[in-house]
């Protein structure tokens, strides 16, 4: 059949086409017959009054040539009529259960429904909370009664049970041992609800009336598996600046032709129009940032109007990164990590840092050192400054460990193997040079100056004008 005649291109026409009777006639579309059914007389219509029918009920229809006539003709059956009330009826009862005439009349299975209303309440209220501290759900049995660890979700219900006779009852003795609502796959069908049918469509309707928005995204890799997460940005009703995360995928491969297909086909399958795009922000990998054949380049292939912008955080990791790379500050920040390794990898060093720092300070709830992070420099500014601070007192700890003190009598020299002092005496040297030291502070107060602006640049309502303005200020009074 011709792709212009088949089902997926007047299906989706179909309504407010102008055909008399559509208003009330449910086409229901099959895509593998490439036909369409009249949904209500397909359904509902009893089978003693179908034997006779032919299409729209027991047969597909796919003659698009004359559909505007026989759609016009079907919507005219009595039958038609009355299996649209049949509809309305049974969605009406299935959406609001209290309708029913059995219902109404029994105040016992009033009682009933309002009881498992309350249930549900709990329920959700358990799984909203565990989800806003983002706890873990199961523990090692999905059983209520046992001495093993039944996980935070069942552990909350319990506390929940211990003031509510209904939701005790309901754990203990359910009304039907099929229908307890707290088993792995009701709290995911929860969480689904919850997650995509409410917060994710609050999201969506809000972005809808903002109009405009821009995406940013970034790959990430964990047990060997890429996943791509994505957040909008964009200004709602009340003009503030939002970013919010709406989808995380699993990634087959992570070509730029991958990660731009999966990144149209999110904002699409949100019910988004591209055409609303008006920007992106990814890091600086080719495979994100490509002139020609990037995911920014190819987004823009579609949508012209989406202009690209490198993250200015990664920017400005770059930027120190570079700046890192001159060699005395290279040897600087080696000496730092070196040092820093050996002091931890040894419980007995680490205590005689901290009781030195404690009897010169008279603080001891801080670690003066800790690990250096590898790929974000940003992040070693708090680093750079507790070591740069700490610098007198690794100065003491070395000569403690070559010499002894009196004020550390569980440290005295003997205590220590030669190995250890061979490696205390090469720190203390490195630790006492002036290349070191101008390095060290060197380093510490450019950093320092980049603190804020760094903080600022993860703000979600950051401006590009505001951070120029600060950094400038930040040149003028420093």
């Amino acid at each position: 059949m011709d792709g212009k005649f088949s089902c997926k291109n007047h299906v989706p026409t179909l309504k407010g086409s102008g055909y008399v009777g559509l208003p009330t006639l449910l086409v229901c579309n099959s895509p593998k017959l490439d036909a369409i059914f009249c949904g209500p007389c397909s359904i509902l219509l009893p089978v003693s009054k179908r034997r006779d029918k032919g299409l729209l009920v027991n047969r597909p229809f796919s003659n698009w040539g004359k559909l505007s006539t026989t759609l016009i003709s079907h919507s005219e059956h009595t039958y038609h009529r009355e299996c649209l009330q049949d509809a309305d009826i049974l969605k009406s009862v299935t959406e609001n259960p209290t309708c029913r005439l059995d219902v109404m009349t029994s105040s016992i299975l009033q009682d009933h429904i309002k009881e498992n209303k309350h249930i549900l309440r709990q329920i959700v209220r358990a799984i909203i909370y565990l989800g806003k501290q983002g706890l873990p759900f199961r523990g090692d049995t999905e059983e209520l009664n046992v001495s093993k660890n039944p996980g935070n979700f069942l552990a909350l219900l319990k506390n929940y049970a211990e003031t509510d006779e209904i939701l005790y009852r309901h754990l203990n003795n359910p009304r039907a041992k099929n229908a307890t609502y707290i088993s792995p796959k009701s709290q995911n069908a929860f969480i689904n609800v919850i997650g995509y049918d409410m917060i994710l469509a609050d999201i969506i309707s809000e972005i809808k009336a903002a109009k405009f928005f821009s995406v940013l995204a970034d790959e990430v890799s964990s047990h060997n598996i890429e996943h791509l997460a994505i957040c909008l940005r964009f200004v709602d009703q009340e003009c503030n600046i939002r970013e919010e995360f709406i989808s995380f995928i699993k990634m087959e491969r992570v070509r730029a032709v991958d990660i731009a297909s999966a990144i149209i086909s999110s904002i699409e399958n949100l019910g988004l129009n591209l055409e609303s795009l008006r920007g992106q922000g990814y890091d600086g990998a080719s495979t994100m940032s490509g002139e020609r054949a990037g995911v920014q380049a190819r987004i823009r292939n579609r949508q012209p109007k989406a202009l690209y912008t490198h993250c200015a955080g990664h920017c400005l990791n770059l930027a120190i990164l570079n700046s890192c790379s001159i060699l005395p500050i290279t040897n600087c920040i080696s000496q730092i990590k070196s040092f820093t390794l050996w002091v931890r990898n040894s419980d007995k060093r680490l205590n005689l840092l901290k009781a030195v720092v404690e009897k010169g300070t008279h603080q001891s709830s801080r670690i003066p050192l800790f690990n250096v992070c590898v790929t974000r420099w940003v992040e070693n500014i708090d680093g750079w400054e507790r070591f740069s601070l700490a610098h007198p007192f690794l100065i003491e700890m070395c000569e403690t460990i070559l010499y002894g003190n009196d004020n550390f009598p569980l440290y005295n020299d003997r205590s220590w193997t030669p190995e250890d002092k061979r490696n205390a005496l090469a720190h203390m040297n490195a630790l006492e040079s002036f290349e070191f030291i101008y390095s060290m502070v060197s380093l510490h107060r450019s950093l320092f100056y980049l603190k804020e602006a760094a903080v600022k640049l993860q703000i979600k309502d950051t401006d590009i004008i505001s951070m120029v303005c600060l950094l400038l200020w930040s040149v003028v009074v420093n």
